[in-house]
């Protein structure tokens, strides 16, 4: 019944085509018959005639044809199924060494995931990697790179492997340390939203300081932070009139423990002189000698 069905439906559509081919042969035919031509018509007919009659042999040469219709769907017209295997594989992985193009050795690529992952940070994330060529380090190369908007460097020994990762080249904080166990960076990346709030607390403790609060700036992009786990540190210059209403340059630095409900001011400097405390609460990175420290 169906192969009946078929047979129709494909004369049907061969005596489509014929048609359409014929068509305009049989009106140029008639219409010539009918009314003679005059030349410029003449010749203009048959230029299209002449047109469509090379794009209907290349369409034909070209093999296109009307694809039969199957009633029932076969293995061959059946849409492509993907595998179980094929499904249940993850998303391809980018290397690290196709993002870290700065380090030119696979070993330090190796031993600088390894290290990220032991203090936390996520490699993906990790951008701006350049060699410190300049950088005064004894042992192997170093390099500085971003994570999460903050910059870190990175040293290495002669061996190639990591010997520190550190949160800043000021300040020098340690996270990864060869022989020690790690810090986490989580605990040493400020909050924006604390931050934000610390710098409006900071501006009102120095002005509370100052001979003529209302002539103090504070300098737009001098504003400064940084966490040592529950301690943050504000730092930045304020300029105002001292007791002689000469404008001057003060430098100062808060420290607030953010570790309860509220953030308590626990050591205040400013121009040098403590005015709240009497020494710096950021702690002292005390680690423990990691049991891999020989290795």
């Amino acid at each position: 019944m169906n192969s009946n069905s078929d047979a129709v439906q494909r004369k049907r559509k061969l005596i489509a085509i014929a048609l359409l081919i014929l068509a305009p042969y049989i009106a140029i035919l008639y219409i010539a018959i009918k009314k003679p031509f005059k030349k410029k018509v003449n010749t203009i007919t048959i230029v299209i005639s002449a047109i469509y009659s090379i794009f209907l042999i290349i369409y034909l040469a070209s093999g296109k044809t009307t694809p039969a219709v199957d009633s029932e769907p076969t293995a061959s017209s059946s849409s492509p199924q993907i595998s179980e295997h094929a499904q249940s594989q993850e998303p391809p992985v980018v290397s690290p060494s196709a993002m870290f193009k700065a380090i030119t050795s696979q070993i330090i690529t190796e031993n600088f995931s390894d290290a990220c992952k032991q203090i936390g940070i996520d490699v993906t994330k990790v951008n701006s990697m350049k060699l410190e060529e300049e950088n005064a380090w004894t042992g192997g190369p170093s390099y500085s790179f971003k994570y999460e908007g903050e910059e870190f460097y990175f040293y290495c020994d002669d061996d190639l492997s990591i010997d520190s990762i550190t949160l800043g080249y000021i300040n020098n904080v340690k996270l990864y340390l060869k022989g020690f166990e790690p810090l986490q960076v989580s605990d040493y990346l400020p909050d924006l939203d604390v931050t934000i709030e610390l710098d409006i607390m900071a501006e009102q403790v120095v002005k509370r300081q100052l001979n003529y609060p209302k002539t103090a700036k504070f300098s737009v992009f001098g504003w400064n932070c940084k966490r040592y786990g529950d301690i943050y540190v504000i730092s930045n210059t304020v300029t105002a009139e001292n007791a002689f209403g000469v404008e001057e340059d003060i430098f100062f630095f808060v420290q607030y423990d953010v570790s309860g409900s509220s953030y308590e001011l626990v050591y205040f400097v400013m121009d040098g002189v403590a005015i709240v405390g009497e020494e710096s609460a950021i702690p002292e990175n005390l680690r423990a000698v990691s049991e891999n420290a020989n290795n």
